[in-house]
């Protein structure tokens, strides 16, 4: 009998459990991106579709209009004015994609949050975890806009990183926020649905993406003092080809705030719902 157990091979010496409590938001990050990899040629599709089709049509086909009826805007042309935007506003879609459904099938759908946290991983290296992912996809999806946008001409090699940590301290920002407010539903229903039409879509239309904010109407340019999509255009556009921007430490500011307070509400939320 002392042989036998001298022998056993049990749960403790096959599984290190301080290895995954060490480790257990990079696993929840892993597991999730092992989940996603089944999508992978329609997210490179979109990765690449999606600043190709923008670019054609509005960077080159509105903008050959704008250019020719109102000059350069901002001191610049069109396209390099609208290229900024558009790889911010491709940032934030993808925390979006992370932060959302995924987090309602964790809870809800196939509860697999409630088994990560069978293990030695804990509420928070979940959330963690799927930030990770998030940020992820944010950077990746992020570069490949930024070349593109190079070789179409909108934008030099050299802003490229400037605009690629703009779109993850973005993505962090509001990806911490959608993750609080995701974390937060019980049932689908029409929530999620909700705050996409009324609030990711317009935040998109409104935050000086087309157009200068001080062009627009005065009540648009106040609601963009709420769109965190806003101030991080302004900051890129600063950072590619020098706009002015007057408030820079306001819009750090305002992004880092939105990104405390969302975890501040998703942390605690989390840690509630798997401990039932």
């Amino acid at each position: 009998m002392s042989e036998v157990f001298s022998n056993w091979q049990g749960s403790m010496k096959i599984v290190d459990p301080s290895k995954t409590r060490r480790w257990g938001s990079v696993y929840v990050a892993l597991a999730r991106g092992r989940e996603s990899f089944k999508w992978w040629m329609p997210m490179l599709a979109y990765g690449v579709g999606h600043p190709v089709l923008y670019l054609m049509s509005i960077g080159i086909g509105l903008g050959t209009l704008v250019s020719k009826n109102m000059g350069l805007v901002d001191g610049v042309q069109y396209l390099q004015f609208l290229a900024p935007a558009l790889l911010l506003a491709a940032a934030l879609q993808a925390a979006v994609d992370e932060t959302s459904f995924c987090v309602l099938q964790g809870f809800s759908w196939e509860r697999g949050f409630y088994s990560m946290t069978q293990t030695s991983i804990n509420s928070r290296q979940v959330a963690t975890g799927l930030m990770f992912y998030a940020l992820f996809r944010v950077f990746w999806n992020s570069l490949i806009y930024g070349v593109i946008l190079v070789l179409f001409g909108a934008m030099t090699w050299q802003a490229v990183p400037g605009q690629v940590f703009l779109g993850i301290v973005l993505g962090m920002s509001w990806g911490y926020a959608m993750l609080a407010y995701s974390s937060f539903i019980k049932e689908e229903g029409d929530w999620l649905v909700l705050v996409m039409r009324f609030v990711v879509a317009p935040m998109f239309m409104f935050s000086g993406t087309f157009y200068q904010m001080e062009k627009m109407p005065e009540l648009v340019q106040n609601i963009a003092w709420a769109s965190p999509l806003w101030h991080a255009t302004e900051l890129a556009r600063n950072w590619s080809y020098g706009s002015p921007t007057n408030n820079a430490l306001g819009h750090w500011l305002f992004l880092i705030a939105l990104g405390l307070l969302g975890a501040a509400f998703a942390y605690p939320q989390f840690k509630r719902r798997l401990a039932r």
